[in-house]
């Protein structure tokens, strides 16, 4: 990927390929753990990642659902062989990516700079509110709503 002689057309089929080989390693050993891992997707209804291990035969998948049965969250409308893998795991997923890892995904960069760990909000003083129409009631600006929903978001996980 970093050959500067290679032509982009080249760069992307090789990338095309690479993510084929990811996708057909789903349900099957990882080479350098041994974790038989399953498949993802976006959840919808909650802040994170479905990891789906239904398909996926191992003897660890017995403990796996024993353990899963007592988190709050599985019982809502997940299935005991699929979790939900939050912000904090993917961080620490990323953490462990190899370069050479990045460099078959052409990644620029580090995927743990991608998130967001610190944010710098300023004072409550200097926010501006914005008064309403009759001037009896205050608009928070939209730094300060954003915070509020970063906060909620922050609480439910």
């Amino acid at each position: 990927m970093r050959n500067p002689y290679m032509d982009d057309l080249r760069k992307s089929e090789l990338l095309k390929s690479i993510i084929k080989k990811c996708n057909t390693m789903a349900n099957k050993a990882c080479l350098r753990c041994g974790y038989i891992n399953g498949m993802v997707k976006k959840a919808v209804t909650v802040l994170g990642i479905i990891h789906d291990r239904s398909k996926v035969n191992d003897e660890s998948l017995e403990e796996f659902k024993s353990a899963i049965f007592h988190i709050k969250e599985s019982k809502a409308s997940i299935s005991s062989a699929t979790y939900i893998i939050d912000p904090i795991k993917v961080l620490y997923l990323f953490k462990r990516m190899t370069d050479e890892d990045c460099e078959l995904l052409y990644l620029s960069d580090r995927p743990v700079k991608l998130m967001i760990t610190n944010l710098a909000v300023p004072p409550t003083a200097i926010r501006p509110s914005v008064v309403m129409d009759d001037g009896l009631m205050s608009n928070e600006n939209d730094i300060t709503v954003r915070m509020k929903l970063i906060i909620q978001a922050n609480n439910n996980l």
